[in-house]
């Protein structure tokens, strides 16, 4: 009975620290890549997905992660 309870501690643990560096991580990919806030202007084909976007985005320097923005 002590061994089931033990597991379930580590488990509930290990999910704790997986959600927490996960909420770590999207709210650092959420920060301004720029906090100064300079204007730049990126031509978006219509029909172009979102994924496509993304991309675009993260190769012009102005999002941090792709797939935060996909999210």
């Amino acid at each position: 009975m002590k061994r089931v309870v033990l597991i379930i501690l580590i488990l509930f643990a290990l999910v704790g620290a997986a959600s927490g560096a996960g909420y770590a991580w999207y709210m650092t990919a959420h920060r301004p890549v720029n906090p100064a806030g300079e204007e730049k202007l990126v031509d978006i084909k219509e029909g172009t997905s979102t994924r496509e976007i993304g991309r675009t985005l993260q190769r012009e320097g102005l999002i941090r992660s792709e797939l935060a923005f996909y999210l």
